[in-house]
């Protein structure tokens, strides 16, 4: 068989699972419940303050439910005293119902620490 009249048969064999094979309904999905994503926060940050207790660094604070979660996270940045980033930790819960108060810890480096940024949040990404 000659090369032309094979990648003519391939050509037209792909076309036409380009043109019929893509087209119509995909009956392989099913149907599921769509969860509605609440607007507005989800869990606020109450309190918080770093702790050096006999050269341990954390920083404790409380964070309070605004609605059911399955899962929340605390994560701090570390710096320097030239606001270089030297240390990030996070911690995480779950299944906080609405109203609950999260009384979270999350450790620091064994670095001298001049500042911290903090975010609490309702999701791992």
């Amino acid at each position: 068989m000659k090369k032309s009249t094979i990648f003519g048969t391939l050509l037209a064999i792909s076309l036409f699972v380009l043109v019929f094979g893509c087209s119509g309904t995909n009956t392989d999905y099913q149907e599921g419940n769509a969860q509605e994503t609440p607007a507005g926060p989800t869990i606020e940050l109450l309190s918080h303050e770093i702790v050096n207790e006999n050269g341990i660094i954390e920083v404790k604070g409380e964070a309070e439910a605004l609605t059911d979660l399955s899962y929340a996270e605390v994560d701090v940045k570390f710096y320097d005293s030239e606001h270089r980033l030297i240390y990030s930790s996070f911690t995480n819960v779950v299944d906080l119902k609405k109203g609950d108060i999260w009384l979270f810890t999350v450790w620091g480096p064994s670095d001298p620490v001049e500042s911290y940024e903090i975010q609490v949040t309702d999701s791992a990404f």
